[in-house]
């Protein structure tokens, strides 16, 4: 909240009045969150990111993001869109991503939402790769609020010993038999 006090003096006969105005300028109240469109990736996916910034407070203009992309992210040129137009950020494929400018944001309870692509270039087993977002505003700079969202790589667990199955087992037992009774018979045929 800003606050502007003014005084006034008059003077009349000797007495001297003085009067106090406050101006309180409105301000917005900002948060944001930051979802992938998968939690479990592979090294060559594309995953879509949404940030969806609410105002829970009075009009916000003059918006800045900024996207800090983990090593092994970059992000996919020409993907991005602000509430579904097309809105490329400054900063190359590896980020930071920053867009400048955006709203206005209407007050209690709008939204602005920016999608766009991200390429996992490279992520270890068991690896956890963080995508960080800065909301700030220029009119406001004490106003600012982060969020974020991570993704993991999982490799298929590798293969387990084959074991036997209860068919197998009997199977098994019958190839056993059988085999026992051709040794012993084929033992005496050659005596």
């Amino acid at each position: 909240m800003t606050k502007i006090v003014l005084r006034f003096n008059e003077i009349e006969d000797i007495d001297i009045y003085v009067r106090e105005i406050q101006a309180i300028t409105a301000e917005p109240d900002l948060t944001c969150e930051k979802n992938f469109n998968k939690t479990v990736v592979d090294p060559g996916d594309t995953i879509t990111a949404t940030v969806t910034i609410t105002n829970n407070g009075d009009a916000a203009t003059n918006i800045n993001v900024t996207d800090t992309l983990d090593a092994g992210l970059s992000y996919v040129p020409n993907t991005a869109k602000v509430d579904g137009i097309l809105s490329e950020p400054t900063g190359g494929p590896a980020g930071p991503l920053v867009w400048t400018d955006l709203g206005p944001i209407a007050k209690d309870g709008g939204t602005l939402t920016l999608t766009y692509d991200i390429f996992v270039d490279a992520i270890g087993a068991g690896d956890e790769l963080c995508n960080y977002v800065l909301v700030e505003s220029t009119t406001f700079p004490e106003i600012d609020t982060t969020c974020e969202d991570c993704v993991t790589h999982n490799p298929p667990p590798p293969p387990g010993v084959p074991t036997f199955t209860q068919w197998g087992i009997i199977g098994f037992l019958l190839l056993l038999t059988v085999s026992g009774v051709w040794l012993t018979r084929r033992k005496g045929s050659m005596s």
